[in-house]
């Protein structure tokens, strides 16, 4: 998948939604986002052009319908995983264009969590793609 930093990039409103969307076990619609004291100061609307501009952006996805007092509720549930979301951002914010400087950047990823093992395999694999 080919992407583009502006069609991918969250605001700060939609990444604190997508953070709800992936630690909820069950498709959410406005009124269970609304629900959450987090979300409690913002409107209705607000809420559902953030909404909108998710879809768009084809992070998260329509799952269903719930029946909301005498109307219906679209639910949502996350398009991509966190873990895909960062290696599309990593992929179009940090110039990542090939196999050697994905290495490097799993590389990075690798010392910052620590994990030795993973550090040599990774070192492994840019040895053999010089």
């Amino acid at each position: 998948m080919q992407l583009t930093k502006k069609k991918y990039l969250l605001t700060d409103a939609e990444r604190e939604v997508m953070e709800y969307i992936w630690t909820s076990e069950e498709p959410l619609s406005g009124n269970d986002i609304l629900a959450k004291p987090s979300f409690k100061e913002w409107s209705s609307g607000y809420l559902h052009n953030v909404l909108r501009s998710m879809l768009k952006k084809k992070v998260i996805q329509v799952d269903g319908l719930v029946q909301s007092n005498t109307q219906y509720a679209r639910t949502f549930v996350p398009a991509l995983t966190r873990e895909e979301y960062a290696a599309q951002m990593a992929m179009s914010v940090g110039g990542v264009v090939n196999q050697k400087s994905i290495a490097k950047v799993a590389m990075a990823m690798a010392k910052e969590a620590g994990s030795e093992d993973l550090i040599r395999k990774l070192e492994s694999l840019i040895e053999e793609s010089k």
